[in-house]
C-alpha cells in the first residue's frame, strides 16, 4: 500500500527523525535525502537503528535457535536489512549528509527471563508472514513456546 503526501513547504522541521524505519525501505538513502530535505538549515537528522547481523546467543538453547531461524527467514524472505544499524555511516555520506556527529554503538546482554515475553511477541508476530514463506509450522511454533517457557522458568 502506498499512500502520497500532500507536499511540504521548503525546509519545515528542525528535526527529522526515523527509527527503525530505513531497514525497510529499499532505497534509504533516498528517504535520507528527503529527511533533508524536510530539515531547516542547522537543523539535525537523526536515524535509528537495529544491527540484526550481529545478533547472536550464547550458549546455545533450542529455543533461541528456532526464534533465530524464524526472525532471519521472514526478514530476508520480504528483503529487510538485517544490517541496516552498521550501514547508517555510510548511508548518511551517500545521501551527501556526510558523517553523522553522534554515531552511538550499543550492546546489550539479556537473559531468555528478561526477554521472553518480547520474544515470544515477535515470533507470533512473525509467524503469518514465516508461513507464507514456508519456514514455519505449528510443531516447531509450539515447541518454541514450550521451551521458551521451561527455559524461562528454570533460569536456562
Amino acid at each position: 500500500m502506498s499512500r502520497r503526501l500532500a507536499p511540504w513547504r521548503e525546509r519545515p522541521s528542525t528535526l527529522t527523525y526515523c527509527r527503525f524505519f530505513l531497514m525497510h525501505m529499499p532505497d534509504p538513502v533516498a528517504i535520507l535525502e528527503k529527511m533533508y530535505r524536510w530539515t531547516r538549515p542547522g537543523g539535525v537528522v537523526a536515524a535509528q537503528e537495529f544491527d540484526f547481523g550481529s545478533m547472536t546467543i550464547e550458549p546455545i538453547c533450542p529455543s533461541m535457535t528456532e526464534f533465530c531461524r524464524l526472525f532471519v527467514g521472514a526478514f530476508c524472505g520480504h528483503g529487510r536489512n538485517m544490517r541496516a544499524g552498521r550501514q547508517l555511516p555510510a548511508q548518511f555520506e551517500a545521501a551527501n549528509l556526510g558523517v553523522p556527529d553522534g554515531t552511538r554503538a550499543e550492546v546489550k546482554f539479556i537473559p531468555l527471563s528478561g526477554m521472553a515475553a518480547t520474544l515470544t511477541g515477535v515470533y507470533q508476530g512473525l509467524f503469518a508472514s514465516a508461513m507464507e514463506l514456508g519456514i514455519a509450522d505449528d510443531t516447531r511454533a509450539e515447541a518454541f513456546k514450550t521451551e521458551v517457557l521451561e527455559a524461562t522458568a528454570d533460569g536456562r
